[in-house]
């Protein structure tokens, strides 16, 4: 779809904060080289393989339906992601992930984190540091970017956009 709405069109999934993105968009070439992604913005994942499927709908694996989101104007749905393979992101097992530095698998999986629900009460502090050279940080969110003054723009389920430089629990997650 990109290719027939024009280059210009690509710039939608880019984010002018992340020029070392490339937009190139390989097909079948086996390549996944992280400057070969292209896109800024990835959509929350957390919990999206967890073994209750009765807590997969927000994966989209059933129906889901506006009426079934319990918060919509909490939940995360959109934030700035690095451009790494997988192109989600979401709260990890709950451990610090260095998203600036995430190991690249050649499966073409995500960087080896179990993406679990957090406690609903949580305080999940978005950057654990200083932002680094392609605004990855240390944070329990996996493929998260923070690039804007070590806070990251998160579009919440209802449509309204947030600046944040923390989260909770409960913005992660549907189940509760």
């Amino acid at each position: 779809m990109m290719q027939r709405l024009g280059k210009n069109a690509r710039n939608i999934a880019k984010c002018p904060s992340a020029p070392w993105l490339k937009q190139e968009f390989p097909l079948n070439s086996g390549d996944l080289s992280r400057t070969r992604v292209g896109f800024s913005y990835h959509m929350n994942e957390t919990g999206w393989l967890d073994p209750d499927i009765s807590k997969r709908r927000w994966s989209l694996c059933n129906a889901l339906m506006d009426s079934d989101i319990k918060r919509p104007t909490q939940l995360i749905l959109i934030a700035e992601g690095m451009g790494w393979p997988s192109y989600g992101i979401g709260y990890t097992d709950g451990n610090e992930v260095d998203n600036e530095n995430a190991p690249v698998i050649s499966n073409g999986s995500d960087e080896g984190n179990k993406s679990k629900f957090p406690p609903v009460n949580e305080d999940i502090p978005l950057n654990g540091g200083t932002a680094g050279k392609f605004g990855g940080t240390k944070c329990k969110v996996y493929n998260l970017r923070v690039s804007h003054r070590e806070t990251a723009n998160l579009l919440i389920y209802d449509g309204h956009v947030k600046n944040m430089s923390s989260t909770t629990g409960r913005n992660w997650g549907n189940y509760y």
